[in-house]
């Protein structure tokens, strides 16, 4: 969790070391042009949206699963109603067993997304049909 009033720095509650791997997270689909995805579609320019998050957190020294529906299943999951935090995922679709999209949060209220291969990473706003969040915390 990023601190009440200075999101750069690591809420108390959350271990530095953490804070420091989730910025990472959120920080390397901003700096980079888009390589080649690794999956289904390899050989396509850019990555699609699970793409992006796998590649964000495998910067970050946090392991995902390749789909947006199983980075869903993996969690850990935010309790409804909690705002979103810097490097959370958000996921779309018609229902959790239907994850259709997913994205890096930025804010409360904005995300990283990489729309589909091919096209720009983008900032867009975190809203529509979002079927749920996750944090994603490195194994112990």
């Amino acid at each position: 969790m990023p601190h009440p009033t200075n999101p750069n720095q690591p809420h108390p509650a959350e271990p530095a070391s953490l804070h420091s791997q989730r910025r990472g997270g959120i920080e390397h689909p901003r700096n980079k042009s888009p390589p080649p995805v690794d999956g289904p579609a390899a050989g396509d320019a850019g990555f699609d949206c699970s793409g992006l998050t796998k590649a964000a957190y495998d910067a970050a020294g946090i392991s995902l699963p390749r789909t947006a529906q199983a980075q869903y299943a993996a969690g850990p999951r935010v309790p409804d109603g909690q705002p979103l935090l810097p490097g959370d995922l958000v996921f779309f679709g018609t229902s959790p067993t239907h994850v259709t999209h997913v994205g890096i949060a930025l804010a409360p209220d904005t995300m990283i997304d990489a729309p589909d291969f091919g096209q720009p990473i983008r900032i867009d706003p975190a809203a529509g049909h979002i079927i749920g969040t996750t944090r994603p915390a490195p194994v112990s």
